[in-house]
């Protein structure tokens, strides 16, 4: 249990940064800085507790749809956002705005049918950018979410990477 005891207990350090903590000298110097670890960890756990609202977890399903000169796109068919706990606060499907050429049914399961009683794609930017408003978002790929312009760019964090919009 010696590691558990030193996670949770005072550290002392003299002005050089070395260790006077008293399982190593056996007393506490009068000059040392205390740390205690035990309350550092507490107000970062309670943090947490306050931040979890922040938190979503976004994720797109795209399909291939056609652009100009006969080339693809990827093309938002289906939308979910969930909470922390994983609670859906907004899953969509997306009415298409330009021709599908591409549904990857075998990867997607989507097809015409469940597409064209989607929403609209303003109406599924709109609602998309009041949810994550302010959040922290969490997914796989992010990029991909954010490239097929289910959100306006001055949603977008300072954080991401601007290479893949």
């Amino acid at each position: 249990m010696e590691g558990y005891e030193s996670a949770y207990s005072l550290s002392y350090f003299d002005e050089h940064g070395t260790d006077s903590s008293p399982s190593s000298t056996g007393e506490i110097p009068p000059n040392a800085n205390t740390v205690d670890t035990t309350s550092n960890y507490h107000s970062d756990v309670e943090q947490l507790e306050y931040d979890r609202s922040r938190f979503v977890s976004v994720g797109v399903i795209t399909v291939w749809a056609e652009e100009d000169q006969g080339r693809k796109e990827a093309m938002a068919a289906r939308v979910s956002i969930c909470d922390y706990y994983g609670a859906v606060l907004f899953d969509t499907y997306v009415h298409p705005r330009k021709l599908v050429l591409d549904y990857r049914a075998q990867e997607t399961g989507l097809n015409y049918n469940y597409l064209c009683g989607g929403l609209k794609y303003p109406e599924v930017q709109k609602q998309v950018s009041n949810i994550i408003e302010n959040k922290v978002l969490i997914g796989h790929r992010i990029w991909i979410f954010l490239s097929v312009g289910v959100i306006r760019l001055s949603v977008v964090g300072k954080d991401i990477d601007q290479k893949f919009l």
